[in-house]
């Protein structure tokens, strides 16, 4: 199963922003007319929305922000959770209850220090060094290069990374990722939906995209550039409302009967959740 999208930022100021409650309402809208709004803006000429982060270029934003993002309390707290309620039940659901994970783009490591209180031996990499509860597993390097020999992993993560990595170099960050995991281990990956116009990596409202953009793909491009077969995942326990008390309750209750695994690889569904395997 895969997912349907609330927030990625919540910026843990207790409030509840126009952006969080239409990510929460969008899966089940998705009108056709915004596709022609959306390509509309994209054939605009580059220097009316360069520097505006409703619409700029995923792969334009610099290693330091995320540096900045992950690295504050909140951010951190939300890893620890997601890891705790979300990638550790997916991974034992795709039979990995055990082993060494690689987390690709790990940020502040948390993720990896989550996973390691959980019994597995996991480890990170980053393109900037990982906050000092996880220094001692992570390492920089990108996903160009992963400092692993082949066949070392029995799963990894590329959670909200693919989208992030410019083009050019995505075949070799594919080949970099299934050359370290064994044969038939999955690769988990998170990632806006090319066909949903919208998606959450703003700091003001939501961003705005194209169908025609390269920075976001769908699920068929996730299987042709991983030469891979794809299963898609729940979002559910991933997206949650983490503050707003009763108010995120409630909200957190009604999300996920967007949930539905029919609209998984659909243009209805704002962000994909999927294990990719190579096929044998």
């Amino acid at each position: 199963m895969a997912e349907t999208c609330p927030i990625l930022y919540d910026q843990g100021h207790g409030r509840l922003s126009v952006g969080e409650v239409l990510q929460s309402l969008l899966p089940s809208l998705a009108p056709p007319f915004t596709f022609l709004v959306i390509v509309w803006l994209d054939r605009l000429p580059k220097g009316h929305y360069s520097n505006d982060s409703m619409t700029q270029s995923l792969t334009s934003i610099h290693a330091h922000d995320f540096r900045d993002l992950y690295s504050s309390p909140s951010e951190q707290g939300k890893t620890a959770r997601r890891t705790r309620e979300w990638t550790i039940p997916m991974l034992q659901r795709l039979d990995v209850p055990s082993g060494r994970i690689l987390s690709i783009g790990c940020a502040s490591g948390v993720d990896v220090s989550t996973m390691r209180m959980h019994g597995y031996s996991a480890h990170g990499i980053d393109a900037y060094p990982a906050c000092e509860c996880a220094a001692e597993w992570c390492q920089v390097a990108t996903a160009t290069s992963i400092p692993f020999e082949d066949g070392a992993f029995d799963a990894a993560l590329m959670l909200e990374v693919i989208e992030h990595i410019p083009k050019p170099e995505r075949e070799a960050s594919a080949r970099e990722c299934m050359r370290v995991l064994k044969k038939g281990a999955p690769l988990i990956v998170a990632t806006p939906n090319r066909l949903f116009p919208f998606d959450e990596h703003s700091d003001t409202f939501v961003r705005v995209h194209s169908p025609f953009r390269d920075d976001t793909v769908t699920v068929n491009e996730l299987e042709n550039l991983f030469h891979a077969q794809a299963i898609t995942l729940t979002w559910r326990q991933y997206f949650k409302f983490e503050h707003f008390r009763t108010i995120g309750m409630v909200l957190n209750r009604i999300m996920p009967i967007f949930d539905f695994p029919f609209i998984h690889r659909s243009a209805l569904n704002p962000h994909l959740f999927v294990a990719l395997k190579q096929k044998l």
